[in-house]
């Protein structure tokens, strides 16, 4: 399991850096939510209709036969399933976090509105295609488009729910199919929250071998295997599910990642978030800008120093923008871009701390800010950290909550101790425990505690440590 696990990780979360990776979500991932699962919308239906479901029942034959009850019934079944899907249900874990990646394209048969409020909680802007004729409007400054191929609960005449339905989807929405062939042609596709028996799958995979180019990507599906039937052995149960993943690897190239639990996908999902942001840094530090005196031009120069080998080894930088640590690590990092510089937006991520203006305090913004600061960085630097107190130069506060953030977030802290202050006391602590990364190179380690280490020495540290943090894939 830890190796298709690992592949997964390495494969999907690079696509998602490169741009070429896409998700299908399915009704698994939005159970959290506690909304009804298809078995759950049909069983009332069923017994109107005199009938029991059963575990192999084609539900969209079910809700077909409560169709041909009489013309009225289409618009109030559809009525009814959308009352049943309202807006303001927690958003699962594995949403949220998928909301945090750079996915430019989703897929969902599902029929809630979870997707799209997982990125406006995130201050993004999702463009929800419902109907075919959605897909000839595209939204301004859209951050991704997500085609809901069955129709959303928010327009109940837009939803897919009978055989009649299924068996005209490619006359009637022929763009949505042209369109999903396109992105298994050309993206790296996650399936999430698919079970082997899904309503949906029957549809979906009788779609999919019409449409499948012979050069589709290979893809990935996250789920758990399930537990027997009854009157059904483990073992029985568990050749069931093998010969399911084997029969979709072989035919559709979609490769099953498996999971102990469905509450491990978020882990598993943080992990590949923390592989899409590997090659970002936060520098994190502060040092008074009204106190002048050596320590604050060691610490400049220090900074300094680390965005001009953060950039020259390829690497993007995240900064908050504070004075002194940031923007003196902002300016090494333009200077060692040079041409590059006039397109940075690439290589850099700034996001200014808010400050108190009039009657405006943000202060209590501060804790979240950090933690999406951390949060977009696959480590961070710490460089100084002072701020004036009652006792002059004191350590900084917000700077040891930033490594606070770090340990929380599992991103890898690369303190700069021999600059003093709340990097000093990070680099204490860090010595006491640094078994807790058990492949930090020591000698890089004990330089960046070195308070004669020069700038350059300093930064060769910096990048060593980064380095030997991508080799590891940690």
């Amino acid at each position: 399991m830890q190796a298709r696990q690992d592949q997964f990780v390495r494969e999907w979360g690079d696509a998602l850096r490169g741009g070429t990776a896409a998700a299908f979500i399915g009704s698994g991932a939005s159970l959290e939510a506690n909304y009804p699962s298809w078995p759950e919308l049909m069983k009332e239906r069923a017994t109107e209709l005199g009938i029991t479901l059963r575990a192999h029942d084609d539900l969209t034959v079910v809700a077909q036969h409560y169709l041909n009850l009489g013309e009225s019934k289409r618009s109030e079944i559809k009525r009814w399933i959308a009352d049943q899907f309202p807006e303001g249900r927690r958003t699962p874990a594995a949403i949220r976090v998928l909301a945090r990646l750079p996915l430019r394209t989703l897929w969902t048969t599902n029929y809630d509105r979870l997707l799209e409020a997982a990125w406006r909680e995130r201050g993004l802007i999702l463009d929800a295609k419902k109907r075919q004729s959605d897909l000839a409007h595209p939204k301004a400054n859209a951050d991704a488009v997500l085609y809901k191929m069955h129709g959303c609960a928010s327009d109940p005449d837009s939803l897919v729910i009978a055989k009649d339905d299924y068996d005209l989807y490619l006359r009637e929405r022929e763009a949505f199919s042209t369109a999903l062939a396109a992105d298994l042609m050309g993206r790296r596709m996650l399936f999430l929250g698919f079970g082997h028996n899904d309503p949906n799958l029957a549809f979906l995979f009788s779609m999919l071998r019409r449409l499948f180019p012979s050069q589709a990507a290979q893809h990935f599906s996250i789920g758990r295997q399930p537990s027997p039937e009854e009157g059904e052995s483990a073992d029985e149960a568990r050749a069931r599910y093998e010969l399911w993943c084997h029969d979709w690897e072989q035919r559709y190239r979609v490769r099953r990642v498996d999971v102990a639990e469905w509450s491990d996908v978020p882990t598993l999902l943080e992990r590949v978030e923390r592989r899409v942001v590997a090659d970002a840094v936060l520098v994190s530090g502060s040092y008074p800008v009204e106190t002048a005196g050596p320590d604050r031009t060691r610490i400049e120069t220090v900074a300094s120093s680390v965005g001009s080998a953060l950039a020259e080894s390829g690497r993007r930088l995240v900064s908050g923008f504070g004075l002194t640590v940031g923007s003196s690590a902002l300016s090494g990092f333009l200077q060692a871009l040079g041409a590059d510089a006039l397109a940075p937006e690439r290589r850099l991520l700034l996001r200014p701390f808010p400050q108190p203006t009039g009657s405006f305090d943000p202060r209590d913004l501060w804790p979240d800010y950090r933690m999406g600061l951390v949060r977009s960085a696959g480590a961070v630097v710490f460089v100084g950290g002072a701020r004036t107190g009652d006792a002059g130069v004191v350590d900084a506060s917000g700077v040891m909550a930033e490594f606070d953030a770090c340990l929380a977030l599992g991103r890898v802290p690369i303190p700069v101790g021999g600059t003093g202050y709340a990097s000093r006391a990070i680099w204490s602590r860090m010595g006491a425990d640094l078994g807790r990364w058990p492949w930090y190179p020591r000698d890089a380690f004990d330089v960046l505690g070195d308070p004669a280490a020069d700038a350059s020495t300093i930064a060769r540290a910096v990048t060593g440590v980064l380095d030997e943090m991508r080799s590891r894939g940690s």
